[in-house]
C-alpha cells in the first residue's frame, strides 16, 4: 500500500494519494488479489472515466493532472472580480515561462473566453470591460512582475541587447498597429508590442475607440 503509490502513480497518471484510496479499496474488497490488481483496475477506471461523462467525477479525482489551466483559473479569478488573486496566478507563471508564452497561454485564451461569453449573453458588458480593465493592468506591470535573474541574462534578454547593439546603426522603423473589432485586439496588439521593445521595431497601437471613429 505504500509502495504502490510512490512506485507506479505519476506514471500511471493517478494521483499518488488518489492511487493510496484506490489501494485500500481493491484491497478491502478482494483481499491480497486486489492488493496485487490495484494499479492495473484503478488505471483502466480512470481511462474509462475520461471517455464515460457519467463517470468524469473520477478522473478529477483520481488524475494526477491539475483540474484547471492556468488561463481558466485566470479568467475565472476575474469573473470573480479579484484582480489581485489573478495577477498572483501571472506571477506564479512567470516564474517558469517567458513573457510570450504569458501572452499565448494566460492571457490571450483569458481574452477569447470573455469575448466569446459576451457573444454568448453569459457574460455582461460590465464584465467584460473588467477582464479587459484587469489584463491591461497586469500588461503595464508585467516587467515588474518578472523575477529578478542573478545569473546572467537568458537567451533572449542577450538576443534582445545584440539587437541593440545592431539598432544603434539603424534608425528605428514605426509600425503602426490597428485592432481589427474590438479592446480585445487592442491588447492583444499591447503585448506584441511589448515582445518588440528594445529592437529597432517601434510599435504604435491604436485605440479600437479611434478605429471606431474612423
Amino acid at each position: 500500500m505504500v509502495l504502490e503509490p510512490l512506485l507506479y502513480a505519476e506514471s500511471a497518471g493517478v494521483s499518488g494519494v488518489g492511487l493510496l484510496v484506490a489501494v485500500a479499496f481493491w484491497t478491502w474488497l478482494w483481499g491480497p488479489i486486489g492488493l496485487v490488481l490495484a494499479t492495473p483496475l484503478t488505471v483502466c477506471v480512470v481511462v474509462f472515466s475520461k471517455y464515460l461523462p457519467q463517470l468524469d467525477f473520477i478522473g478529477v479525482l483520481m488524475s494526477d493532472q491539475p483540474v484547471m489551466e492556468s488561463n481558466i483559473r485566470y479568467y475565472q479569478r476575474l469573473l470573480a472580480l479579484d484582480p489581485a488573486e489573478a495577477t498572483e496566478i501571472v506571477e506564479e507563471h512567470l516564474k517558469t515561462h517567458a513573457p510570450e508564452q504569458i501572452f499565448d497561454a494566460v492571457l490571450i485564451p483569458a481574452l477569447n473566453y470573455a469575448r466569446r461569453d459576451r457573444d454568448l449573453g453569459r457574460l455582461t458588458e460590465d464584465g467584460e470591460q473588467f477582464v479587459f480593465r484587469a489584463t491591461r493592468e497586469i500588461l503595464d506591470d508585467l516587467k515588474n512582475l518578472q523575477p529578478d535573474s542573478s545569473s546572467g541574462p537568458s537567451d533572449r534578454q542577450e538576443m534582445a541587447m545584440d539587437a541593440n547593439d545592431f539598432a544603434v546603426t539603424l534608425a528605428k522603423v514605426r509600425i503602426l498597429a490597428c485592432p481589427a473589432r474590438d479592446e480585445a485586439d487592442e491588447l492583444a496588439l499591447h503585448m506584441f508590442r511589448q515582445l518588440l521593445e528594445s529592437t529597432r521595431y517601434e510599435v504604435e497601437v491604436m485605440s479600437d475607440a479611434v478605429l471606431a471613429e474612423l
